[in-house]
């Protein structure tokens, strides 16, 4: 993704009840357009991560696509 032009990412700890959450990871991207971003909630920070870098993975191919309909 040639696109993107900056990557900002943030690990917060929560103190919560379940031993499966608490653990958040945020990402933010900035590209052209809109700010993407994505926010994981999980009891493991690798879990975290992987699930924000899904979600904007999606996003990124949703933004791609609109790219090359330009």
């Amino acid at each position: 993704y040639d696109f993107i032009v900056r990557a900002d990412v943030f690990f917060k700890k929560e103190n919560t009840s379940s031993p499966n959450t608490g653990l958040i990871c945020n990402i933010r991207l900035s590209a052209p357009g809109p700010r993407l971003f994505a926010e994981s909630n999980n009891g493991k920070f690798e879990m975290s991560i992987a699930a924000s870098v899904q979600d904007l993975e999606r996003q990124l191919e949703k933004r791609k696509s609109k790219m090359k309909t330009h």
